[in-house]
């Protein structure tokens, strides 16, 4: 059991979202297959049908629906990134002499390592 948490801490955070998305989707497939015996006991087979349609549109919407909250937080991380760099780049500018070019990597290198680099 250890060696499995040592393992699922070392994975990365989309394959771990990936395997709860997975046990989740089993989870309600089995709870789905569990109630279906006791629905069919108890409801009618109007009623049973009504649910069957409800869930049906459910499982039409939800992946829309899904994808419009997702593009919607996405649009808002970006907007949020954008201004922030934003923000930066003003801060870049307010710190520097306008006259003097910014030390690039090659320069860097090269002070530090007393050579000229030229790639």
């Amino acid at each position: 059991m250890n060696k499995f948490l040592k393992k699922y801490k070392e994975m990365p955070q989309p394959v771990k979202a990936s395997i709860w998305f997975l046990i989740c989707s089993f989870f309600q497939k089995g709870i789905s297959t569990i109630t279906t015996p006791i629905f069919t006991r108890i409801m009618t087979t109007a009623e049973y049908g009504h649910y069957n349609v409800f869930m049906s549109w459910m499982n039409i919407i939800t992946p829309i629906v899904r994808n419009v909250i997702a593009t919607h937080k996405q649009k808002k991380n970006l907007a949020r990134m954008e201004k922030y760099n934003v923000q930066i780049r003003d801060n870049e500018t307010k710190n520097t002499v306008p006259y003097l070019p910014k030390p690039t990597m090659q320069t860097f290198q090269a002070k530090a390592y007393g050579t000229s680099l030229k790639i």
